[in-house]
């Protein structure tokens, strides 16, 4: 997770303001979901991406990957 945070400061902190890290029992509880988002003030917009990440989106677009990775 450090490292994970250290990259995200190093490659995007003129962006980013708040860094959280969410614990969750089960992701797929919508009740947990907005427990835990909720206690950091945030609403618990997800989008799951097909390599198995998933994203929190500030609001309700779809987001895409613009890029082509190597």
């Amino acid at each position: 997770m450090e490292l994970a945070k250290k990259n995200n400061q190093d490659n995007y902190g003129d962006l980013i303001a708040t860094q959280h890290v969410i614990h969750f029992v089960d992701c797929s509880n919508r009740g947990e979901l907005e427990a835990e988002f909720g206690r950091i003030g945030l609403v618990p917009r997800l989008q799951f991406d097909l390599s198995r990440f998933v994203f929190w989106k500030p609001d309700d677009a779809v987001y895409l990957t613009k890029s082509s990775p190597k």
